[in-house]
């Protein structure tokens, strides 16, 4: 029956190629056989993809994030097996300097994430840092402003 199934499933080329065979798990070995190198080539494109991919300054978490679980998604349906805690060390040690701090506390503290609650830590710690440099820049354009008055009076 389910030789039945697999050969119905598959193209014109392959059904013919695979008549012959007596039973569905020698299908399945020919066909993981003829497809396992393409398999095996995008999951190791995919970790290296994810192992180098590093967040650019002024990046989004939230893009960041996401290419970062794409990477993975395409190396775990083509085979890769990586363990929670080091798809988080690893996430961590993507993220822009920018959050040299967040990393720290992730180290010291040795919290536990999911990959969806890392996500929402850091963009958490993103929109402080957002608010952080706001401020810097208001205090800035009063400074300057102060400045600005002060060689006005002086003339």
């Amino acid at each position: 029956m389910a030789k039945c199934y697999i050969m119905a499933t598959i193209s014109d080329v392959l059904q013919q190629q695979h008549e012959g065979m007596e039973s569905a798990a020698d299908i399945m070995m020919s066909l993981e056989e003829m497809f396992a190198m393409k398999s095996r080539t995008t999951k190791r494109e995919a970790v290296t993809a994810f192992m180098n991919l590093r967040m650019k300054p002024g990046q989004a978490v939230k893009d960041h994030m996401m290419k970062v679980i794409a990477h993975l998604n395409i190396a775990e349906l083509h085979g890769a097996e990586i363990d929670g805690e080091t798809k988080i060390d690893m996430v961590v040690n993507s993220l822009s300097d920018s959050f040299d701090q967040f990393k720290l506390d992730y180290t010291l503290n040795k919290k536990e994430y999911t990959l969806q609650g890392l996500m929402q830590d850091v963009q958490s710690a993103e929109k402080i840092l957002v608010k952080g440099k706001g401020q810097e820049i208001h205090m800035v354009g009063k400074v300057a402003t102060v400045k600005a008055r002060q060689k006005v009076k002086k003339q």
